[in-house]
């Protein structure tokens, strides 16, 4: 868990988006549909951007830091660590930082930590974000 939450300023776009205006962030109200690999989350990050997800062409996978920057103190009313203006399903979310050549971060929702794993190993899910700026 963080030593420090951020005071998040969320604003439901009504387009899958939500902005976080404390960290002039834009995520991705959702996220993938099923679990991914990691190199599927990349793929998916790409297809986004081809299809002009939200009318914007620079979504990418977070970094560890970013996704924590989602984690609430307590658990929210959808039983996570995250706002329920996000959707649920997205309780595991890979980041795009790597611990190694073949392992990768990610942030577990369901109890407020970050952990890593192997990237051949596991699937979780992604979350794409941009930068509003």
């Amino acid at each position: 868990m963080p030593l420090e939450y951020i005071e998040n300023e969320f604003e439901d776009n009504v387009d899958g988006t939500v902005t976080d205006h404390a960290t002039e962030l834009m995520w991705q109200q959702s996220g993938s549909d099923k679990y991914i690999d990691y190199k599927a989350a990349e793929a998916y990050i790409m297809d986004l951007n081809r299809k002009r997800f939200a009318e914007y062409t620079d979504w990418r996978v977070p970094t560890t830091e970013e996704l924590m920057s989602l984690l609430e103190p307590e658990k929210s009313p959808n039983d996570l660590f995250i706002n329920p203006v996000f959707d649920k399903k997205q309780s595991w979310c890979w980041s795009s930082d790597k611990r190694s050549s073949g392992a990768a971060w990610h942030v577990y929702f369901d109890d407020g930590k970050v952990y890593w794993y192997y990237l051949g190993s596991r699937s979780y899910y992604v979350r794409a974000v941009r930068s509003c700026q």
